[in-house]
């Protein structure tokens, strides 16, 4: 019975086990959430969300104006909260529906067509293992959106 009683280097081992396994798990949780995240374009969302818009506001005669422009800025500006996760679709697919409807109120919509196929971008690029390519295409539909919408901060 003498050699049960002497355990104590085996205890240390059992924690250093336990540590090791914590730590592994605890990585393996951060590589999905970032890969699932796609931190750059979350960052680029919460430093939009941080500065204030600068919306001029411009009376020309090119400039989109009526209800469906007006509605979807308006999503458009709360759509930047989602983009990249799982709720941005419906978020995104509502400032299509309102681009459509203004298609038929609203002034000066030569541009709509373009900016609908630029927000159909986000609804093609997946939410987790996004290539080069699909990047450049949701930045460049990105920069397009807020020159439509006149929100350069974003």
């Amino acid at each position: 019975m003498k050699h049960l009683q002497n355990q104590k280097g085996f205890s240390i081992v059992e924690v250093l086990v336990l540590i090791v396994t914590i730590a592994i798990i605890g990585l393996a949780s951060c590589l999905v959430y970032w890969n699932h995240h796609k931190p750059a374009k979350v960052v680029a969302a919460a430093k939009a969300i941080a500065a204030p818009s600068k919306t001029t506001t411009s009376s020309s005669s090119t400039t989109p104006s009526g209800p469906g422009y007006a509605a979807a800025k308006k999503q458009w500006l709360q759509t930047v909260n989602v983009l990249n996760t799982a709720n941005q679709n419906p978020s995104v697919q509502q400032v299509v529906t309102d681009l459509k409807n203004g298609l038929n109120t609203d002034k000066n919509t030569s541009e709509y067509n373009t900016a609908i196929s630029n927000l159909e971008v986000f609804l093609k690029i997946p939410e987790t293992d996004v290539t080069a390519a699909q990047n450049a295409q949701f930045n460049t539909a990105l920069n397009y959106l807020n020159t439509f919408f006149d929100t350069p901060n974003i």
